[in-house]
């Protein structure tokens, strides 16, 4: 999607109109100051559509915001004389700065501007604005459009939010009417601190947290929550559960959380006392009349753009974890992260009805009669070759010539140098794999199929590497997990079914 906020900021539903900005009413010459020089004077525009409290749609009265006035269009030029961090009271549509800041002769002045006013240190202020989710602030940060000059002194400014919000309603589905009291919400796994930065228009997350905020209580039983939270460069599974109650907590679609967006998820009570996720759908900050984007099943947005989703390759998205390669966000086979997928034989690039050496492609009915990937002549044909080649790896063969299995090495990066919360995303259990940078991927217990039966779901996890075992030419290396352990330690029989999870360089 594009980005909400440029670097050249002027969005009309979210600027501020109708007010002008000007300096000291104490002083007699408003329109010259010390030595004949001219103030720089702001002009707001669009005040009554800028959504700048959850409460309302316009600046609160008798509010203050801050500027800064610089000499150069880069946030780390030089800071004019008063121009670092100066206060403007906002009272009935009138702006006020509370020290005049002059246009150099012959030169220029540029705008930054942000809600609510912050005391704090006004070049550090400038570099990187601290934002922070506990206080459910809504800050707001943008930019003059233009240069003020001696003969334009007047400059608009525009200004957006800083914050990802996310608005949640949980209600009974249609086949419960169960009355529940919810009295407020939680949200596990955001980003609750972080920077804006000027120069970028970006924002940097910090500090990971919660955030638990009231709901409102309708008589018609449905419940709603406005959670801001600070946006994320990175993937996260946000969890949700609801205190005060014995219903079972869910992950929310793992995904990047942009500036001034609005990520509306729609939940839903079944008679089995679960929380179900019914909708997900993302839009620009609610306004009146606002549009959604839709959000469909494989986490991809379409808002009419030919701009690509966020780290796509093909038809998939991988997640850069700070590691030597960057994992994909689901198995092979499946259409969202929680799904488990198909399960292959290693080496096998299609799924079967029975898994077994009596099937096995690279065998003639036993353990012992390997026809290729072997290193002893007790178990075949002897070629020593201990990486599976392109056309035999499920996740090239699937998913295209950029994707591959992990080897061994890499699924070890996965298990040592990343932290592992055992978690539930829709019901489904498994692990949120958090790695060195904050990013995470969501792995699902999905057992293994020895014959015809599958095993071991909802309790383990087994996926394979592209690496043969060494020890054992019968066997193939792969990552292991429960909800006590994580490991690349074990290997067995290479006829047996697991999934694959694609990595990407």
């Amino acid at each position: 999607m594009k980005r909400l906020l440029s670097y050249l900021l002027a969005l009309p539903a979210l600027a501020l109109t109708g007010t002008w900005l000007s300096c000291s009413s104490e002083t007699d010459d408003m329109n010259t100051g010390s030595q004949g020089r001219v103030p720089v004077q702001i002009e707001m525009a669009g005040i009554d559509q800028t959504r700048a409290i959850l409460e309302g749609s316009t600046l609160p009265d008798e509010t203050t915001y801050g500027v800064f006035v610089t000499s150069t269009s880069s946030p780390t030029g030089n800071i004019l004389e008063d121009g670092s961090n100066r206060r403007v009271s906002y009272i009935k549509g009138t702006s006020t700065m509370d020290t005049p800041v002059f246009i150099p002769e012959g030169g220029n002045a540029y705008i930054w501007a942000y809600w609510p006013y912050n005391s704090g240190n006004g070049s550090s202020l400038l570099e990187a604005f601290p934002l922070e989710a506990k206080s459910q602030t809504d800050y707001l940060v943008g930019r003059g459009t233009r240069a003020a000059t001696e003969s334009t002194p007047t400059v608009p400014v525009s200004m957006t939010h800083a914050m990802s919000r996310l608005h949640i309603t949980v209600r009974n589905d249609s086949t419960n009417d169960i009355r529940y009291t919810i009295p407020e919400m939680y949200v596990g796994n955001v980003y609750t601190t972080g920077y804006y930065y000027y120069g970028s228009g970006s924002v940097k997350e910090s500090q990971q947290g919660s955030i638990s905020v009231k709901t409102s209580q309708p008589g018609t039983g449905v419940y709603t929550a406005d959670i801001l939270i600070v946006p994320s460069s990175s993937y996260i599974t946000a969890q949700l559960s609801l205190p005060g109650t014995d219903f079972e907590g869910i992950s929310l679609p793992s995904r990047r959380y942009e500036m001034g967006k609005q990520y509306n998820v729609d939940v839903v009570i079944n008679l089995q006392k679960q929380l179900v996720i019914q909708n997900v759908w993302i839009t620009d900050w609610q306004t009146i009349n606002q549009n959604g984007l839709e959000m469909f099943a494989d986490d991809k947005i379409d808002d009419g753009t030919d701009e690509p989703t966020p780290n796509p390759v093909g038809e998939h998205e991988a997640v850069d974890l700070g590691l030597s390669v960057k994992w994909a966000t689901m198995n092979v086979g499946a259409n969202k992260p929680e799904e488990y997928g198909d399960y292959f034989a290693w080496g096998e690039t299609t799924t079967k009805e029975e898994y077994s050496w009596a099937t096995y492609k690279f065998c003639e009915g036993t353990e012992k009669s390997l026809t290729k990937y072997c290193a002893s002549s007790d178990y075949g044909i002897v070629d020593n070759k201990i990486t599976l080649e392109a056309e035999d790896d499920a996740a090239t063969v699937h998913w295209g010539d950029k994707w591959r299995m992990p080897t061994l090495e890499e699924a070890t990066e996965l298990t040592t140098k990343c932290s592992w919360k055992w978690v539930s995303a829709n019901n489904v259990y498994g692990f949120q794999v958090i790695g060195p940078n904050g990013n995470s991927i969501f792995l699902p217990s999905v057992g293994l199929i020895n014959g015809t039966n599958i095993s071991l779901t909802k309790s383990n996890g087994y996926y394979w590497t592209s690496t043969v075992s060494t020890k054992d030419s019968r066997s193939a290396r792969y990552f292991y997990f429960n909800n006590t352990e994580h490991s690349t330690e074990y290997y067995y029989h290479r006829s047996w079914g697991k999934c694959v999870r694609p990595v990407i360089k």
